[in-house]
């Protein structure tokens, strides 16, 4: 790490003392950590703010995902006014304005903390080596030795842009926005509203860890620090930003999670026994922890997919399966829970065709048309099904298996298996 660079942590939304959800089979003696683990989440981001003598901590997102507690604006106060107490600047961008209201109105604004805002009085904040870094406690470097200036400021489609020359390599942009980073670049190419002054655009929009290159600039959301439900897999983090002598920025995560979801998928093959179906989660799962550090997470919570033939998936029940599942422990600091769904494939079978190579693309689009058909023509397509069952084998086969009820929901199914026969009979 350079000892002129500067250093900027960047993070989303807090969703303090917010309820973690989806968690059933979560222990007794885990439910205090699971209650509080937005808030870990946050002093574990106030404590790498002082681990990485940040210059600056960057705030993108919501403070809570519902109305504030006394607990999590007690929790923001203190952990601000630590950062600050160091030397270390804080900024928030709020996505909602009523939430520093709120903070203000029970005495837990922090008087140093900078709130930029397009309609409030300060939409900028400015690093310079002769004031942010040089007031922070036990700072070793000379003023001297900081390159130039960082300036991190609310985007806005009004604002005249920059010139070359204004914008020289001394000063380093950042933009925030509250828009996705998705529609930026687009954007950008299309009617130039994103101004081009900008190395690197921080959005507080999405909960989800994601970047983006485009052309000579950096996309960047930081995401949530922890997650609250399925819907964001893997460890959340925050963003530490490093700028060096060049003006080159480099993008860190630094985890903070203490709850982490993942998803694993099991395929259970014709004849497979139960003790073979262990033994391919056991390799899946380990796979798993090869791959990735869930360090500071407390928590590993598991969803398991377990998909195959209809038979073969319904001799065995969720529960049943999480209980041969729950033994599987093999991470000594973190504490993993099993969740099991059973996605049984009717056919057992998946169809194959050159227009759907996608993983799951095949059965989302025949239940797409099967929820259509049935909505649409329901009496209709019994008929044709019936008709097609006459003429086709496969067809046949199928119906053999399932009962009048089911007929409509396979229509998509069993129209794309004759119009397969249809196509090899052509060559």
């Amino acid at each position: 790490m350079h000892s002129h660079s500067w250093r900027l942590l960047a993070t989303g939304h807090l969703h303090l003392d917010s309820q973690l959800r989806d968690l059933s089979t979560a222990e007794d003696d885990q439910h205090e950590i699971i209650r509080d683990a937005t808030l870990n989440a946050f002093e574990l981001l106030i404590e790498s703010a002082l681990d990485h003598a940040v210059d600056l901590l960057l705030l993108t997102g919501s403070l809570c995902e519902k109305t504030p507690t006394l607990r999590a604006c007690t929790m923001f106060r203190d952990g601000i006014e630590t950062a600050l107490e160091e030397g270390i600047a804080v900024s928030w961008t709020p996505a909602n304005l009523k939430e520093v209201e709120q903070l203000r109105k029970i005495n837990c604004l922090p008087a140093g903390l900078t709130i930029l805002s397009s309609t409030g009085k300060q939409h900028r904040v400015r690093l310079e080596a002769d004031s942010a870094h040089s007031s922070k406690k036990g700072a070793t470097d000379s003023p001297k030795t900081r390159f130039g200036t960082v300036c991190c400021e609310l985007i806005s489609g009004q604002s005249p842009h920059q010139s070359t020359a204004q914008s020289n390599a001394q000063t380093t942009y950042i933009g925030l926005t509250h828009e996705s980073i998705g529609h930026l670049p687009q954007k950008d190419a299309g009617d130039n509203s994103v101004d081009e002054k900008y190395q690197l655009v921080i959005s507080g929009q999405s909960q989800r860890c994601r970047t983006i290159r485009h052309q000579n600039r950096l996309y960047h959301s930081p995401g949530a620090i922890q997650t609250l439900t399925n819907e964001i897999t893997g460890p959340c983090s925050a963003t530490l930003i490093e700028i060096d002598s060049q003006g080159e920025i480099e993008l860190t995560p630094v985890p903070t999670s203490i709850v982490v979801r993942e998803q694993i998928e099991l395929t259970i093959s014709r004849e497979m026994t139960l003790d073979e179906l262990l033994e391919q989660a056991e390799r899946e799962l380990l796979g798993l922890l090869a791959d990735h550090s869930y360090s500071p997470a407390q928590i590993l919570h598991l969803s398991w997919e377990v998909r195959g033939p209809h038979p073969q998936v319904m001799q065995f029940s969720s529960l049943q399966l999480q209980e041969f599942l729950s033994p599987l422990q093999p991470l000594e600091d973190v504490s993993i829970l099993h969740d099991v769904a059973l996605i049984p494939q009717l056919t057992g079978e998946r169809i194959e065709s050159r227009d759907l190579h996608e993983k799951h693309l095949t059965e989302q689009f025949l239940q797409f048309l099967g929820d259509q058909n049935l909505q649409n023509r329901k009496k209709q397509n019994e008929v044709i099904i019936k008709e097609r069952a006459s003429q086709s084998l496969p067809v046949n086969k199928i119906m053999s298996q399932l009962t009048n009820n089911e007929l409509c929901n396979r229509a998509a199914e069993l129209g794309l298996f004759a119009l397969q026969e249809k196509l090899k009979e052509a060559g």
